[in-house]
């Protein structure tokens, strides 16, 4: 499910958030820090690196605590979220990982395409954008480069080939079956 949310302060609306129940860990891209208006020395280093994304090592720029804007006015809430920034190519602008549904206790429905959490005035609700998600499917399906393959003349009528299969030794035919003598197999005639 693809959302939008308010992140940082200033509160910036960022779109391209997917909801993901199997990430371990909240994800800010590199691009999307850059885009919102903070400086490398606004992170904090870290040393570990991230697996994950294909099964492949991603080093990690940092880490980040920012303000995360869930909902709308009356029925939003605010947290202060640690994200890990990390340069990869992807469609999206934040991954909304496990840490994130539980620290604002939503529940995500895949299905009816909602994100649902507690709110001082109730529960709050956000729509997921199915055209969004569409479109990051899409420009991650996007083949990263063409490759042309040449394909050679070559003579398939070569004369030398047989153009049938033929057995190699002599075939008996064996009935499957004393009710159906018509139904049959060929075996070896030795066996």
């Amino acid at each position: 499910m693809v959302i939008s949310a308010g992140i940082g302060d200033p509160c910036y609306n960022v779109k391209r958030i997917l909801v993901d129940n199997e990430s371990s860990v909240n994800v800010l891209f590199y691009s999307t820090f850059l885009n919102i208006g903070l400086s490398r020395e606004k992170c904090q280093p870290v040393v570990s690196p991230l697996y994950g994304f294909n099964n492949r090592l991603i080093r990690v720029e940092g880490i980040i605590n920012l303000p995360f804007i869930l909902g709308e006015f009356p029925r939003q809430v605010e947290h202060l979220i640690q994200f890990i920034i990390v340069k990869s190519k992807l469609a999206y602008n934040v991954i909304f990982g496990r840490p994130l549904q539980i620290i604002f206790g939503a529940i995500a429905s895949i299905p009816h395409l909602k994100l649902k959490f507690p709110t001082p005035s109730g529960i709050g609700t956000i729509h997921g954008d199915q055209q969004v998600a569409q479109s990051c499917y899409l420009r991650k399906a996007q083949p990263r480069s063409l490759v042309t393959l040449s394909i050679e003349d070559f003579d398939l009528q070569n004369k030398d080939i047989p153009q049938r299969a033929s057995p190699v030794k002599d075939l008996t035919y064996v009935s499957l079956s004393d009710q159906h003598p018509s139904r049959t197999v060929q075996i070896e005639s030795l066996l």
